[in-house]
């Protein structure tokens, strides 16, 4: 982590210097690309996409990405079709360092101020859900890092410390010192768990994105981009439908999704959206505790999962609990999940680089359905993890753990 002096330093490389006082911003929209790893050359066709849909965009909607690439980081604005580079750093950084992720926001929103503190962002690059483990990277220092988003690879960074990532509990602690967001949305894999959205309940209204994985190309922005501005209170059902459709047409139009990952065709992703407003994670939370059982007596077979490294990970929430309790808890609990869960899209099957889920076929042994979909990812801390015990150790740091009472099983 850089010192103070040094963000201060070279944030303060503008290129051209613009105020927007005298002018009413109604939403300012901040896309942060953590793009330095193997999905660099999926940048410029969203950056093509942004600004295709920035033409959608009316005078008091501002649309701004920092790209972390390979090369030296910068910021562009959208504006009519068009990009302009407003900041460019002098050096490289980790994107994934949560204080740089902070300054970084918080600059773009003094330069692009709402008059009433209506900001939003979209989370893109790589995600792990809540999975926090130790770093491939090689240096001591760095494996010391924990992962969830926003993988940095430093190939630019010099001296280079090897791969890190952004822990979320990291994130929700320095997105708490701005301004609440409207939406996250992570236009990353794994994203939608009861962890992430119970820690991250206090920094945004909504959470946007996928409990399972999503494809390289990621969202389609130029479709999406009058759902990301939108002003009705269900605008992120616009978001989602057009996501949604997308890849459900994709997949079964393309000739190599057809070839190469042919038990999509018919499919898309599962997407979710979670209402972190009027205490819902924290009902669910509740709701959670008051039927929660011994962990190594959930029955997990045929159960939906979307994280699965060696082991699943993330089984889908509402499946894991409707085999697990009885008929009268689990309509209790449910109806706390349904007050989280606003709006989703169901998909069966999804694109996934899980082996154990690919391999195996997995897809075909659940017992999943649109009625068995909660379209939110949900860990059991049991004993089937001890040959890789910094699973059950890693989810402690997340405040659901808890707040659900998963310690009093110890």
């Amino acid at each position: 982590m850089k010192n103070l002096l040094t963000i201060v330093g070279i944030s303060l490389l503008l290129l051209s210097c613009r105020s927007y006082e005298e002018k009413s911003i109604r939403q300012t929209v901040i896309v942060y690309i953590s793009g330095e790893n193997n999905l660099v050359t999926n940048i410029s066709a969203d950056l093509a996409e942004m600004a295709e849909g920035s033409k959608q965009l009316s005078d008091d909607e501002k649309l701004i990405a920092f790209v972390d690439g390979y090369g030296l980081p910068y910021i562009i604005e959208f504006n009519n079709g068009k990009r302009d580079t407003i900041m460019r750093y002098d050096q490289d950084f980790y994107a994934s360092d949560p204080e740089m992720f902070y300054d970084i926001i918080r600059k773009i929103e003094s330069q692009y101020p709402t008059t009433n503190n209506n900001y939003a962002l979209v989370l893109w690059g790589h995600g792990d859900g809540w999975v926090v483990k130790d770093s491939v990277a090689s240096s001591a220092k760095a494996r010391g890092q924990r992962r969830a988003y926003g993988q940095d690879v430093g190939y630019d960074t010099k001296p280079s410390q090897g791969e890190k990532w952004m822990n979320i509990t990291q994130m929700a602690r320095v997105l708490e010192r701005l301004p609440r967001f409207r939406y996250i949305m992570a236009d990353c894999c794994c994203f939608i768990t009861v962890e992430n959205a119970y820690e991250l309940r206090n920094v945004a209204d909504f959470l946007i994105g996928s409990p399972a994985e999503t494809p390289n190309l990621g969202a389609p922005y130029h479709l999406i981009m009058r759902g990301l501005f939108g002003k009705t209170e269900t605008f992120y059902q616009d978001i989602i439908d057009n996501y949604f459709d997308y890849y459900a047409n994709l997949f079964k139009t393309s000739p190599q999704i057809k070839s190469e990952f042919p038990y999509v065709v018919g499919h898309s992703l599962p997407l979710t959206v979670v209402d972190l407003r009027q205490n819902h994670m924290e009902d669910l939370a509740m709701a959670t505790r008051n039927v929660l059982k011994e962990p190594d007596s959930y029955a997990t077979d045929s159960i939906a999962y979307f994280i699965a490294n060696d082991l699943p990970l993330s089984y889908d929430a509402k499946s894991i609990m409707k085999r697990n309790l009885s008929s009268d808890a689990f309509q209790g609990w449910e109806q706390a999940l349904n007050a989280a869960i606003p709006y989703k899209k169901f998909s069966g099957k999804w694109m996934t680089i899980y082996r154990r889920l690919y391999n195996a076929l997995s897809f075909d042994q659940f017992k999943f359905d649109e009625d068995n979909f909660g379209g939110i990812g949900m860990h059991i801390p049991s004993s089937a993890y001890k040959s890789n015990p910094s699973y059950n150790n890693g989810i402690k740091n997340f405040g659901w753990y808890q707040a659900v009472g998963w310690n009093r099983f110890e």
